[in-house]
């Protein structure tokens, strides 16, 4: 979808409140999820050993399949939780990262920019500024 920044900026602002107004619905133990300061939603899945099969060998055969079926499972069951609260137009799957042989990290944010490099971005030139503000001061007679 093509948004103008402006647009995008605005439509951010909506499911930051959207976000914060649902909180405690969100972080309901069912899914685990938690939110971070750019209003991501995050969460890591664990697994047993040997992915709950009864051998070592079933669970090299099988053990991807049963990781997939179980990530699948929870990104359907969040994307409902998500439609429940208006969220699901601007969320999305940003990322699975396997942390372990047993556990996966799952992050689910905004989907119509990456907050984590917008954030980054504007530390960056707040700081800039700033700094250069500072040496004005300073150095100006």
């Amino acid at each position: 979808m093509n948004m103008s920044l402006y647009k995008k900026l605005k439509v951010y602002f909506i499911y930051r409140k959207i976000i914060k107004a649902n909180k405690s619905f969100l972080v309901d133990p069912k899914f685990n999820l938690k939110i971070d300061r750019l209003c991501r939603l995050y969460t890591v899945l664990n697994f047993p050993d040997n992915y709950g099969t009864n051998s070592e060998s079933e669970a090299k055969t099988y053990g991807q399949q049963i990781v997939k079926k179980t990530l699948d499972d929870y990104v359907r069951s969040v994307d409902y939780l998500l439609t429940q609260v208006g969220l699901i137009e601007m969320t999305g799957l940003l990322e699975t990262k396997r942390i372990d042989d047993y556990n996966i990290l799952v992050v689910f944010g905004y989907s119509f920019f990456d907050t984590k490099k917008m954030a980054n971005r504007t530390v960056f030139i707040t700081s800039a500024i700033t700094i250069l503000i500072t040496l004005f001061i300073l150095f100006h007679k």
